[in-house]
């Protein structure tokens, strides 16, 4: 790494900003803040897994979305305005394939444990708020998206 002793200095001084930069100004980009880009041996990177970001066709997108929307009127009984509050943060996660994925997984797994806490006796009171705080928090915490 050159000038760089360790590598969390070429991090931060090389990596982020050259990966802020690139973001949402070119057609594709990295991101170095995702599991698995760091490969470490013991405690030392030895490795990094650069995985190119290209984002979704707006068609492509607008088609997750539609899906989604669809899986929440039916599961978690959404209405309209739900819909509407929760649009963006879709629209913000699906135009990446891996998020897309993982939000049917995050979805899937809601459901599971809303019917597990109806099986049990316990009620959620607002299914959608539920829902949508908790999408949103995830996204926050994998870093699909940013506060």
């Amino acid at each position: 790494m050159g000038e760089y002793r360790e590598y969390k200095e070429f991090k931060r001084r090389v990596l982020i900003p050259i990966q802020k930069d690139l973001e949402g100004n070119s057609d594709s980009w990295f991101n170095c803040n995702v599991p698995g880009f760091e490969i470490r041996r013991g405690k030392s990177v030895s490795l990094l897994n650069f995985k190119i970001v290209v984002p979704a066709a707006p068609n492509v997108i607008n088609t997750r979305v539609d899906y989604l929307l669809h899986i929440f009127r039916t599961h978690f009984s959404f209405d309209e305005n739900n819909c509407k509050s929760i649009y963006n943060l879709l629209v913000r996660i699906v135009a990446y394939e891996n998020a897309y994925v993982a939000l049917i997984e995050k979805a899937t797994s809601l459901n599971r444990y809303i019917n597990q806490n109806i099986k049990a006796g316990q009620r959620i009171t607002n299914i959608p708020r539920y829902i949508s705080t908790s999408i949103n928090t995830w996204a926050k915490d994998e870093k699909y998206i940013e506060d």
